[in-house]
């Protein structure tokens, strides 16, 4: 089901700041950063970007 036909208000996503091909096409399709978070797999934290476009 796509986020529009389920009345969702806003698309986001996570990736990893240093995949600039992947932040690159997802600016391209209008999603801009608008924050961080980080991903914990056991005692190492991974920084991602968070990209969201309002629908």
């Amino acid at each position: 089901m796509f986020a529009r036909e389920a009345r969702q208000s806003q698309l986001w996503l996570e990736v990893l700041p240093q995949n600039q091909q992947a932040k690159t096409f997802y600016e391209s399709q209008q999603m801009a950063v608008s924050g961080e978070t980080a991903y914990e797999s056991g005692s190492r934290y991974t920084l991602l970007l968070i990209l969201s476009k309002t629908l």
